[in-house]
């Protein structure tokens, strides 16, 4: 979880929080829940960059995750 965190914090210089995470409905893989402001979650290239590094990092580590981005609450 260090990882993902400072991944984040690195791609998203700060903007990221880590909600939290759980395992996917199949049982095979974990979902990390980030929080984003809205101009992150709208980058769909952004998100697909840091997606696929979570993915790659997931892979070096032998652990299945995945990001799923969720837009901040105060997003109003």
């Amino acid at each position: 979880m260090k990882l993902i965190t400072r991944l984040l914090q690195e791609r998203l210089s700060g903007k990221g929080k880590v909600l939290g995470w759980r395992k996917s409905v199949e049982g095979e893989e974990y979902a990390i829940y980030v929080e984003v402001p809205p101009e992150v979650y709208q980058d769909i290239d952004l998100t697909l960059e840091i997606g696929a590094e979570v993915i790659a990092l997931s892979d070096r580590l032998g652990v299945p995750f995945f990001a799923y981005f969720v837009p901040s609450q105060d997003a109003a």
